[in-house]
């Protein structure tokens, strides 16, 4: 799978926006919308809009946003593994 498909494979199934996943995802990283927006390259009022369903994301920050809540989520699967073996 290559990560256009694993974008549309994300959007299709909500697991980002309307589900509040993404917004979720976000702020266990301790990232404002604008600081995220910002790292996005993208406009914060976009990034709401994708966080509460209102718009679908799209092109280059929809893949970034998308691929950013994957590491994000890996990350905090990580830390709970870590703080469980402790």
């Amino acid at each position: 799978m290559n990560l256009d498909q694993l974008v549309r494979m994300r959007l299709r199934g909500q697991l980002l926006g309307p589900t509040g996943r993404g917004r979720r995802l976000r702020q266990a990283a301790g990232l404002s919308v604008r600081e995220l927006a910002k790292l996005l390259g993208i406009d914060a009022a976009t990034l709401t809009r994708w966080e509460t369903g209102q718009n679908r994301p799209r092109g280059e920050g929809g893949v970034r946003w998308v691929a950013t809540c994957q590491v994000i989520e890996e990350e905090l699967a990580r830390q709970e593994q870590e703080a469980a073996a402790s």
